[in-house]
């Protein structure tokens, strides 16, 4: 019976994730067709005759009727080709394959600060409920969490790297210490190729950036995993462990901390992929060459067509990431599969 409920589950979610994804995809590629003047204009009309500009309209597509556009956007989508960009001589899906790694070892690295500091502070807040040291953080996750990444990357910048001169103000490595490509994530390359001077160097520049975006979301994982520690706390089965005469340590970290991070998986998947969101800023200030500092200089140029397949990509993984949740969740807690 369980494992015929926990197949329902799986396919019922799957089912579900097919129109999430075509929702999320209609209305990314709405938002290119309802900007305001034309795309192709907007970014070479000035150095392209009117001619011109009408061939590279022949050659995206953009001439062709609404509804044949939709659905190669939509083949496009599934089957990785998102277009090409008009400033850029690469496709789409050649920029995030170049620029995908880094944003990702930064959202890695900035989830894994954030798990540290929100479950640590979080369970401890709760377990000392009320004390100087459950008010303090408390006021750390709601400070942090409201304080603007680029102001905080800014303030890191200054005081660390400027002040004290112990990181590097922006980039991925220093000078020519990239390791050899292999993957194109800098910390699994070097430890490939045992470049041990440029895993240093890429982790180095890697601490300042993703200590001030994992801070931020954090403060999120503060105040969740303190309500549910101390609704696990006032559970009976502490209760009853206490009674039996278990050791508070015992009953702290076997009993209740244990059962309060069960809610903390769904949180965790969704401030992932909001991490790839908060990257963008965050590669701004620190230079950092991802996915956020590509679209940036698309929107800076104007070039909606690359603006649209990064979204996409974007959009994507949200849809893969949120059915990863439900499919853990699943499996961990069998009272959400009827």
């Amino acid at each position: 019976m369980s494992r015929g409920s926990l197949r329902r589950y799986l396919m019922a979610r799957v089912a579900l994730t097919v129109p999430m994804l075509l929702i999320l995809l209609t209305i990314v590629f709405l938002l290119l067709r309802v900007a305001p003047g034309d795309p192709i204009r907007a970014t070479l009309g000035d150095r392209l005759s009117a001619e011109q500009i009408e061939e590279r309209r022949d050659e995206l597509g953009f001439n062709d009727p609404m509804l044949v556009q939709y659905g190669r956007y939509l083949v496009g989508a599934l089957t990785g080709d998102l277009g090409n960009p008009v400033t850029d001589r690469r496709t789409t899906t050649e920029v995030i394959a170049d620029t995908f790694p880094a944003t990702f070892e930064l959202t890695a690295f900035a989830m894994s600060v954030a798990l540290v500091v929100g479950v640590g502070l979080g369970a401890l807040s709760g377990r000392l409920r009320d004390t100087p040291f459950d008010v303090g953080g408390r006021l750390f996750g709601i400070v942090i969490y409201a304080a603007p990444i680029f102001w905080l990357g800014i303030l890191a910048q200054l005081y660390f790297s400027v002040n004290l001169g112990w990181f590097p103000t922006g980039g991925r490595v220093s000078g020519f210490n990239a390791p050899e490509a292999v993957t194109g994530f800098y910390v699994l390359d070097s430890v490939l190729t045992r470049d041990w001077a440029a895993l240093r160097t890429t982790l180095h520049h890697l601490v300042l950036p993703g200590t001030t975006l994992g801070l931020v979301f954090g403060g999120i994982f503060i105040r969740f995993v303190r309500v549910n520690m101390l609704q696990t706390l006032r559970a009976d089965y502490v209760e009853a462990a206490r009674a039996r005469g278990v050791a508070e340590r015992a009953v702290i970290f076997r009993h209740a901390l244990k059962n309060a991070l069960v809610p903390v998986v769904t949180i965790v998947g969704l401030q992932f992929a909001l991490l790839l969101g908060g990257a963008i800023l965050t590669e701004r200030v620190f230079s950092w060459p991802g996915l956020g500092t590509a679209i940036l200089n698309f929107l800076g140029a104007r070039d909606y067509v690359g603006v649209q397949g990064i979204i996409t990509f974007f959009a994507l993984v949200v849809v893969v990431i949120s059915l990863a949740i439900d499919v853990v969740n699943g499996l961990i807690d069998p009272r959400i599969r009827y």
